[in-house]
C-alpha cells in the first residue's frame, strides 16, 4: 500500500470518527432538549401506573418464565438424546450437530437464572412496598422463595447433565459444575478451535457489555429527570462499565508480559 493510499484511507477514517462526534453531539442536544421537557411534566402517576401494572402480572411472569425455559431446556436436551440414541457411530456430522444442540438448555437456563435473580428482587420490592395485601401476601413471601430456589435447584441440575452430556460425548473434557474451577478446567481441557471460539466470545460480550452500559447510563441520566430514580442506577451502570474495561485491559497487560 502506498503513502497516498493511506493518506487517503486515514482521511476517511477521521471524516467517519467526525460524522460519529456530530451524531452524538446531535444525539446529547435532542437527550437533554427531552429531559428539560420530560422535567416539566409530572409523569410520577405513569410510573405508579407502571409499577401497580406489574406488581399485578410480576408473580404469574416469575412461575411462567420458570416453566417454559425449563420445558424448552427438555425439549432440547431429549432431542439432542434421541440424536444420540440414533447415531451409528461413524457419521462424525451427527455429534456435531447433537454438540451444536446442547447450546439450547445451556442458554435457557442461563436465561433463566438471571431472570429467577431479576423476579426475586422484583417481588420483594413489591412484598416490601405493600402492594399485595392479606392472605395472597402471605402466600407469596413463603412461595417466591419456593420458586427461586425450584428455579435455582433445575437449572443446576440441566446444566450438570448437559455437561455431563457433553463429556460422555468428549472424553477429553474436565470439570464439574459443582466445582468452583469449573470454567478454569473447562477451558484448560478444549483444544485450540474451541479456546479461539470462547476467547471470540468473551471479546463480543465484553463489546456488547460497553454498548449496553452507555445506553444504561443514557437511560438512567434521564430517569432522574422524568421518574426521579435517583443516582443509584446510574452508579451501579458505571461500576460494571469500570470493571468491564479494567479486567479487560488489565488482563491484556498480564498477558502481554508472557
Amino acid at each position: 500500500m502506498n503513502t497516498d493510499t493511506v493518506v487517503r484511507t486515514e482521511k476517511k477514517k477521521v471524516m467517519k470518527f467526525l460524522l460519529f462526534l456530530l451524531g452524538c453531539f446531535v444525539l446529547g442536544a435532542i437527550s437533554g432538549g427531552m429531559m428539560g421537557f420530560l422535567g416539566d411534566k409530572n409523569l410520577m402517576p405513569v410510573k405508579e401506573k407502571l409499577v401497580e401494572f406489574l406488581s399485578g402480572i410480576a408473580p404469574f411472569l416469575f412461575i411462567a418464565c420458570n416453566v417454559i425455559l425449563l420445558i424448552l431446556s427438555l425439549i432440547s436436551y431429549m432431542k439432542a438424546k434421541h440424536q444420540y440414541n440414533q447415531w451409528d457411530g461413524m457419521d462424525e456430522a451427527v455429534i456435531d450437530k447433537i454438540e451444536h444442540q446442547l447450546n439450547y438448555p445451556m442458554v435457557f437456563s442461563n436465561v433463566a437464572v438471571i431472570l429467577n435473580l431479576a423476579f426475586f428482587a422484583i417481588m420483594i420490592f413489591f412484598i416490601e412496598a405493600n402492594y399485595y395485601q392479606g392472605s395472597f401476601e402471605r402466600i407469596l413471601e413463603k412461595g417466591i422463595v419456593a420458586i427461586f430456589f425450584l428455579g435455582l435447584a433445575w437449572t443446576i441440575v440441566m446444566n450438570n447433565c448437559t455437561v455431563n452430556f457433553v463429556k460422555k460425548l468428549n472424553p477429553e473434557k474436565q470439570g464439574s459444575v459443582f466445582d468452583n474451577n469449573f470454567q478454569k478446567q473447562w477451558e484448560e481441557s478444549c483444544d485450540e478451535g474451541q479456546k479461539l471460539i470462547i476467547y471470540k466470545s468473551a471479546y463480543a460480550a465484553f463489546k456488547w457489555v460497553n454498548y449496553t452500559c452507555i445506553s444504561l447510563w443514557v437511560l438512567g441520566v434521564i430517569g432522574i429527570f422524568s421518574f426521579h430514580t435517583g443516582v443509584l442506577p446510574v452508579i451501579f451502570v458505571c461500576i460494571i462499565y469500570f470493571i468491564s474495561n479494567m479486567a479487560f485491559m488489565m488482563t491484556s497487560i498480564k498477558l502481554e508480559k508472557l
